[in-house]
Parts: C-alpha cells; sequence; structure tokens
C-alpha cells in the first residue's frame, strides 16, 4: 500500500511538470502489481483522456467503479465524460480523425484546432495538428506543433520522434540548394573563362571551309534544390495486406441479451494470426491496419472485438468499421449488410447519423435510387436538426 502511494505521488508529480508520458509509465507499471487499485485506474484513464484515447480513458473508469462503486471519483469522470458538451467534442474529434484519414488534412487541421481552444491541456490534438502539417508537407508547421505538444507533455516520444524526422528534412533541405548554387556559380566562373579564351583563339584562326562544324561542348547540366519534398510519416510502417486464405470462421460468442445477434459469421482470419487478450490494444491495431489501407486485415480484428470484446462502444465502432472496410474494398453485399447492421443495433450510437449518410448516398451511388431514398429519408424523419440534413440528401430525396 506505501508503495503504491509512492508510485500515484510520483505520476501526480510528473503530471504537475508537463510529463504525461512519465505519469502514464508509472501507473502502468504499477497497475501490472496491483490490478484493483481504483486510484491508479483513475489516473492513469485520466492521462489517457489528455492523449484523446477516450475509450481507453472510459475504460480504466468503469472497471475503477466495478472494483469499488461509491465514493470513488471514476464516477465523476464519467459523468463529465457522457455529459452533452463531451459528447459533442468527441463528435468532433471522431470527424477529424476521418478527415485526416481521407487526406483532407486542412479541414482536419481546423477542427483540432477548434477542439484544442476547448481543451487546452489535451496533448493529443496538438500531436494530431502537427502529424496532418507533416502529411501535408508543411514542415515548419509541424515543428511547431510537436513543440508545443512537448510543453504539455516533455518527453513524448511521438512529438520527439517526429522532430528528429524533421531536423533530418531540414539539414537534406539546406545541403541540396546550397551544393547546388555553388555548383553554378562554379560553372558560370568557368564557361565565362572558356568563352572568353575561345574567342581569342577564333579571332586569330584561320577560316573554317564549309561544312566544317566546330565542336560545342555540351553543358553539365546544375542539379535544381528539391521544391517540398513529400515527407513520409515516421510513426506507422505500412503493414503488408495478408492474403485471404479461406478456412472455417470462428465461432460467434452468445452476444448480450440487450443486443440482437450478429446476422452472419465472420469470414476468414488469416492462418496462424493470434489476437492480444488485450482488447485495447486489438482495437488500436484494427484502427491502424484502416488507416494504413489495410482493410482485409483491419476487418479481421473488427470481427474478433465484435465477437469477443466487452467494451460495448468498441463493438459498435467494430460494425461501423466492418461497413467501411468493405465498402473501400468494393464489396457491395458485404458492406450493405455491415450498414444495416449498425442501423439495427445502435440507434443511440455516435455514428448513427452518419452510417444514414454514407449508406444513403452509397446506394445511390450503386444505382438503387429507391432504397438510396428510404435511407436518406430517415434523416429529416428521426434527426431533423442533423448536420447530415442537407440540400445533398434534399435533392436525392426529390429525384424521381
Amino acid at each position: 500500500m506505501e508503495q503504491a502511494s509512492k508510485n500515484i505521488k510520483e505520476a501526480e508529480v510528473a503530471l504537475e511538470e508537463n510529463n504525461i508520458s512519465k505519469a502514464r509509465d508509472i501507473l502502468e507499471s504499477r497497475l501490472s502489481v496491483n490490478p484493483e487499485d481504483t486510484e491508479i485506474m483513475n489516473l492513469l484513464g485520466y492521462c489517457e483522456y489528455l492523449f484523446c484515447n477516450f475509450d481507453k480513458a472510459k475504460y480504466y473508469w468503469n472497471k475503477s467503479i466495478s472494483v469499488k462503486a461509491r465514493d470513488n471519483k471514476a464516477v465523476e469522470y464519467l459523468l463529465k465524460y457522457k455529459a452533452e458538451t463531451a459528447q459533442d467534442f468527441q463528435k468532433l474529434y471522431k470527424e477529424a480523425i476521418r478527415a485526416e484519414d481521407q487526406g483532407d488534412y486542412t479541414r482536419a487541421i481546423n477542427v483540432f484546432k477548434d477542439l484544442f481552444e476547448r481543451e487546452p491541456e489535451m496533448v493529443g490534438l496538438l500531436l494530431h495538428i502537427g502529424h496532418c502539417h507533416f502529411l501535408n508537407g508543411s514542415l515548419d508547421d509541424a515543428r511547431e506543433y510537436m513543440n508545443k505538444a512537448l510543453l504539455l507533455d516533455s518527453s513524448n516520444e511521438k512529438a520527439l520522434r517526429y522532430l528528429d524526422e524533421l531536423s533530418v528534412l531540414s539539414v537534406k533541405k539546406r545541403k541540396k540548394p546550397g551544393k547546388s548554387l555553388a555548383s553554378f556559380l562554379v560553372l558560370l566562373l568557368f564557361l565565362g573563362a572558356a568563352g572568353y579564351g575561345l574567342s581569342r583563339v577564333l579571332d586569330f584562326s584561320a577560316p573554317k571551309e564549309s561544312g566544317e562544324e566546330v565542336a560545342k561542348e555540351e553543358e553539365p547540366s546544375v542539379e535544381q534544390p528539391e521544391e517540398n519534398p513529400e515527407p513520409e510519416a515516421p510513426v506507422e510502417t505500412p503493414v503488408e495486406t495478408p492474403v485471404e486464405t479461406p478456412v472455417e470462421p470462428p465461432v460467434v460468442e452468445e452476444p448480450e441479451e440487450e443486443e440482437p445477434p450478429v446476422t452472419e459469421e465472420p469470414g476468414p482470419v488469416t492462418p496462424g494470426r493470434v489476437f492480444s487478450d488485450d482488447e485495447i490494444a486489438v482495437h488500436d491495431e484494427a484502427l491502424s491496419d484502416f488507416r494504413a489501407g489495410n482493410y482485409a486485415r483491419a476487418a479481421e480484428a473488427f470481427y474478433h472485438i465484435l465477437n469477443n470484446g466487452e467494451i460495448p462502444e468498441y463493438k459498435s465502432e467494430a460494425v461501423f468499421y466492418l461497413a467501411n472496410a468493405y465498402q473501400r474494398q468494393e464489396k457491395a453485399a458485404d458492406a450493405k449488410k455491415w450498414f444495416e447492421e449498425y442501423l439495427t443495433r445502435f440507434p443511440d450510437g455516435v455514428y448513427y447519423e452518419e452510417v444514414l449518410y454514407t449508406y444513403g448516398l452509397y446506394l445511390y451511388d450503386l444505382g438503387e435510387l429507391e432504397n438510396a431514398k428510404k435511407v436518406l429519408q430517415r434523416i429529416p424523419n428521426e434527426r431533423p436538426n442533423s448536420m447530415y440534413n442537407n440540400s445533398r440528401v434534399r435533392a436525392i430525396l426529390s429525384e424521381s
């Protein structure tokens, strides 16, 4: 108990000194020794919240309450988490993440900045802004926001790694123009001297006979400086998309009573692939694969979460990403099945309005006008104040 109190104090000091990463490391290490320490779970959830890992934060707070239901600060955290303003915040955050995933960096940056004005302690937002600038080729802006991130979290590994990469890119960018300019100046001097000497020779030489040509020296090419090199993100290494080999689908576990059963068992899993017992780790791996464009591999992990996970929010998100993964693989039947699955199982889900909109437009693009209108009509009927109740929806609904 004394050691646990000491570790909590160390973590609190680290937070006061703007070293969130150190605080999280201390807490995770201690939690592995004492997995039922509610104070550690509560503070660890707060650290994850600052990193914008909302699901992890909620997981730790719920777990804390399951151990100690009364006189627990986790109850206060969750009440704030479930407040309308917090839900709106998380919705905008997910919209920014999707814009980032789709390469719309300008929109993502604007939303992340707006959110940071509301929550100026969230280092995760600064990391996203810096990352978007990096991918967009705005290296000076990327450096600025990664340095701002370090002011909130002095040992943040992601920020430090990006700054190292930016330093390398800056050195390369400085060296190449300087070298090219020096070569160009030397070349000008050489050509000037050679031209002067050649003119003197021509003045005193016998005239050339007709048909005889004077050989010209080929000018050496001047290396041009690179402009706005396209940076490669140093964080995620692309994962090779596995070849799907049909095997027997895993057995679906019995769902909770309040949830309708999954309509179809999951598809094949890559032979030899073993998922972690840590549901959060599997979720992070699935999102990483999805964002890298490895949709088949991501779908396997989301299937696993859907059928074996215990966090309700992860299950609804798994169905959402399964629909999107199949849509991007142009597997219409599977995409439609999982869009329908989400609408049936999660009418109060975070992505409900977006699914209505995305699914309706998808059906429209497939040439299924009547089906598209049935889905899109639910937006003004069920969510009249939604941002998705827009002119695009009204235009499709008016078609005959």
